[in-house]
């Protein structure tokens, strides 16, 4: 490959430093993608898409200057620790098997107000493989925030091919829960508790 030298350093370099330095130090997004602690599940043919908001609170120890609040700066400086926490407590399940999370993206979002300049909620996207069928599916997700409205997670999981939807309510103590419930097809299906 030709690259242009620019001070020693080639130009392909340099793209390629500005394009990493334009990630990592993107701002977040000021509008929410997702209402706070809700998500999506689209189940189609090559796969499963996911749209997830958490709380920012569900990753502990990103306020490293113990302002009780979380910077974009904090944000970034563990976003590999968060990648994988995220990655270690959310499952979609067929049969009880895992099924693969593949394209992960990790977007932080402000609150509305214009002063606020820390970070509230977590936006999740990603794709799960096709599952082998889309019978017997189930979600897991054990990201919660501290604060009690930040206790439940309300997942709406569609098939736009059959018109399916369920609804699912996950909380701490039931985290994991079929999307769609034979019995109360498309109805909504909370999680019951142990």
């Amino acid at each position: 490959m030709n690259s242009i030298n620019f001070r020693g350093r080639s130009f392909t370099t340099a793209v390629l430093l500005v394009l990493t330095l334009t990630v990592v130090l993107v701002k977040p997004a000021s509008a929410h993608l997702m209402m706070a602690q809700n998500g999506t599940l689209n189940i189609v043919d090559d796969g499963v898409y996911m749209v997830i908001s958490v709380p920012i609170t569900a990753f502990p120890n990103l306020d490293q200057d113990f302002d009780d609040e979380v910077s974009l700066f904090e944000f970034n400086s563990r976003r590999n620790d968060i990648t994988a926490q995220v990655k270690s407590s959310l499952a979609l399940y067929q049969d009880e098997n895992p099924v693969a999370l593949k394209d992960l993206r990790l977007i932080p979002v402000r609150p509305h107000s214009k002063d606020e300049v820390y970070l509230s909620q977590l936006i999740v996207m990603g794709k799960f493989e096709a599952p082998q069928s889309q019978d017997a599916l189930s979600f897991e997700l054990s990201l919660f925030g501290l604060s009690p409205e930040e206790h439940t997670m309300k997942i709406t999981a569609k098939r736009p091919k059959t018109g399916q939807e369920g609804i699912v309510v996950l909380t701490p103590t039931a985290p994991h829960s079929p999307l769609f419930s034979p019995v109360v097809a498309q109805q909504e299906h909370t999680a019951s508790l142990p």
